[in-house]
């Protein structure tokens, strides 16, 4: 690794993953194959992708600071399945680059500041990865895995496309600079069109119309859903008075179909 790196803690509050164990049991549970395409998202000081290389066919590793895509192209420079690619996940045409693969799969220590973005602009591209394993804050981690209501939209966009569940629970000292909160690694088994079908009787395609359907009761949480859902609330057996947290992902598809 290069000398004279820069002080972790300029670095747009990310934290780097150091712990190679957490790092091998990511990408375990991604259950890589000789043949997978895997992107990363914010490799840092590559703790992850060192687990990665040996377990993928090709790993493309999003870096959006110049001086760790440098340092990881140095790094892994005898790797023949590395591709690093500068930008920021949230603006890069992740198709553009993953197109050639008839399938994907994402594996990423996130940076928590972008968790939110990240998971929305995966779960709605036009390519889909097969599976995510990501590390976030274990906050996040418990919604986004939340087994009943109450939930939250980022619980209702990763379920509505995956089956969620935690993999581990990861303390601070896994990480340079160690963060105040607790982190954990979620897996999201991603749906293709016919398992989305299967489990909520609509097509993939409309998953956006239900998303921004339920994101007009989420702006506010805490108030009753308004008058014209309450019919279709009755016929679900819901009280009058249900709140947009109080509902299952399985109830929002239905009141979206009985509702539009």
């Amino acid at each position: 690794m290069r000398s004279g790196r820069r002080p972790l803690t300029r670095l747009r509050g990310q934290h780097f993953l150091t712990d190679a164990r957490v790092a091998e049991q990511m990408a375990a549970a991604a259950e890589l194959a000789k043949g997978d395409t895997v992107l990363e998202v914010g490799p840092g000081l590559g703790a992850l992708t060192r687990a990665l290389l040996p377990r993928a066919g090709r790993v493309i590793a999003v870096e959006l600071d110049p001086y760790f895509a440098a340092t990881l192209r140095e790094e892994f420079g005898d790797a023949g399945n590395l591709e690093v690619v500068e930008g920021d996940i949230r603006t890069l045409d992740v198709e553009s680059f993953t197109i050639q693969d008839s399938s994907f799969k994402i594996v990423s220590n996130l940076p928590y500041n972008i968790t939110s973005d990240f998971f929305r602009a995966s779960l709605t591209a036009r390519a889909l990865p097969e599976c995510i394993v990501a590390m976030v804050q274990e906050e996040v981690a418990l919604r986004i895995a939340a087994p009943r209501p109450p939930i939250g939209m980022l619980t209702l966009l990763c379920q509505l496309h995956a089956d969620c569940s935690i993999v581990r629970r990861v303390p601070p000292g896994a990480f340079a600079p160690p963060p105040k909160v607790g982190s954990a690694v979620v897996r999201l088994e991603v749906f293709d069109a016919d398992e989305f079908s299967g489990r909520w009787g609509i097509p993939r395609a409309v998953a956006p119309e239900v998303l921004s359907f339920a994101s007009r009761a989420f702006r506010n949480p805490r108030k009753k859903l308004p008058p014209q859902y309450r019919h279709a609330l009755r016929s679900q057996g819901e009280s009058d008075g249900a709140r947009p947290a109080s509902l299952s992902v399985e109830k929002w598809v239905k009141l979206w179909r009985a509702v539009r």
